[in-house]
């Protein structure tokens, strides 16, 4: 069984146990279906996993961060909604989306997570170059000029 960052229990604790029957129910019953909860909870890994893996090492150690879990219920939440998705669920979603994208580019820290190497998670505009001794790091404005 995969290990999603947010779980059922976490997502029953936030939203309540009826919302997320309703929103995962495809067959008429009003029970949690697991394997719609699943698809959800792969899309938001997986996104999430797309933003941290330029700083850090994946897959990402349990327990995790407390405020991971709360960006995951938050994603895996609007993608259960398949239409009519109330306003502050997009909210939410698009807020804990800009919150990964400065956990990826280092402007907010992902407390717990270990991060990649400096020469893995240097930014993609950044030169590494290894001399005797240490690393130096050149930044486009000091190649200017260089062709």
């Amino acid at each position: 069984m995969p290990t999603h960052y947010c779980t059922e229990q976490d997502l029953i604790d936030r939203f309540g146990e009826i919302e997320i029957a309703q929103l995962t129910n495809r067959s008429g019953v009003e029970v949690i279906d697991d394997s719609v909860l699943g698809r959800a909870q792969d899309d938001a890994d997986a996104e999430i996993d797309g933003y941290l893996a330029r700083r850090y090492k994946l897959p990402l150690a349990q327990p995790f961060p407390p405020s991971l879990v709360r960006l995951a219920c938050s994603m895996v939440r609007y993608f259960l909604f398949k239409d009519g998705t109330p306003e502050v669920v997009r909210k939410n979603y698009e807020d804990a989306v800009s919150l990964l994208k400065k956990m990826g580019n280092g402007d907010v820290v992902l407390a717990g997570a270990a991060p990649l190497s400096a020469a893995v998670a240097t930014n993609s505009n950044d030169i590494v170059t290894s001399s005797g001794s240490g690393a130096r790091r050149a930044f486009d404005e000091s190649l200017r000029g260089f062709r």
